[in-house]
């Protein structure tokens, strides 16, 4: 009885830990990232650029719970040239 415990303990978790992350390679093929990654000291930064390359840039960057589609809204679609960090 003990037996099957710990296999079901044991065998549970393991084929939840495959079947996540199976999901997530998948989720992560279909959807690429936009722009390009830039290391830094200290790290790898998310960038996309977006406008005229001879405008002036201006940098955009998000929070802790944003995403790309926070510095497309309305206030960045005026200005020439808009860079965000990811």
């Amino acid at each position: 009885m003990w037996i099957i415990l710990v296999v079901a303990v044991v065998a549970i978790p393991a084929v939840l830990a495959i079947v996540t992350a199976v999901g997530a390679f998948a989720i992560d093929r279909s959807n690429p990232p936009l722009g390009r990654f830039v290391d830094v000291d200290g790290g790898r930064l998310h960038v996309v650029e977006r406008g005229a390359p001879d405008a002036p840039p201006v940098v955009l960057m998000h929070g802790a719970s944003g995403n790309l589609g926070d510095p497309s809204s309305r206030s960045a679609s005026g200005w020439p040239r808009a860079t965000g960090l990811f």
